[in-house]
């Protein structure tokens, strides 16, 4: 169950950070992006009109296009500045120590968020907890599938990995006739 909680995601994105910080918190928990497809995106792959990322070279996932919120695309404007060319972010150079820098900056943001186990969340964290608020919010794993680039609906199935208390709220939507009484409640 590696995913952030509701309040975890929102302390983890209230706390004050530097742009490139604040991005690489931002993206993965509001567009679902892994974090080889956020180390590669450059200025070209912004459409700032349509609200669009464009991946085109993920390793798990055939090329597409990301929607991002409003917020989320005013930040990336914000930060990307007047560049014309070159990476979206300012990371390491070398492609494998991109990834590790973003792992670093989420580490360091739970850490200062407060977030109790803040030594478990990843980048891969925040994309888990963008899966689940989708499927939470009753979005279709067809569009969730869409929106991450893969292939299949089978490659979906780890990021579905629910917290027993939304499996049991979940029971009872289904099954709202059903009080729910442990068994010692009934044998008193």
């Amino acid at each position: 169950m590696n995913f952030l909680r509701p309040d975890e995601e929102r302390r983890i994105l209230e706390v004050s950070k530097p742009n490139l910080d604040d991005l690489v918190i931002r993206l993965p928990l509001r567009t679902g992006v892994s974090p080889g497809e956020m180390a590669q995106l450059t200025v070209y792959d912004v459409n700032y009109e349509y609200n669009l990322l464009y991946v085109w070279r993920s390793k798990v996932s055939r090329d597409h296009l990301v929607i991002v919120d409003s917020d989320t695309i005013w930040r990336i404007y914000k930060y990307a500045d007047d560049r014309r060319s070159g990476m979206l972010l300012t990371l390491q150079e070398d492609p494998k120590m991109r990834v590790q820098h973003i792992r670093r900056i989420v580490k360091k943001w739970a850490r200062n968020a407060g977030l109790e186990r803040w030594k478990r969340v990843t980048p891969y964290t925040l994309r888990h907890t963008f899966c689940i608020r989708w499927i939470m919010a009753r979005g279709t794993l067809e569009s969730l599938r869409r929106q991450l680039g893969h292939r299949s609906l089978q490659r979906l199935q780890h990021y579905l990995d629910f917290d027993y208390t939304y499996v049991r709220e979940e029971y009872s939507r289904i099954f709202p006739d059903d009080v729910q009484v442990g068994l010692i409640e009934l044998i008193h």
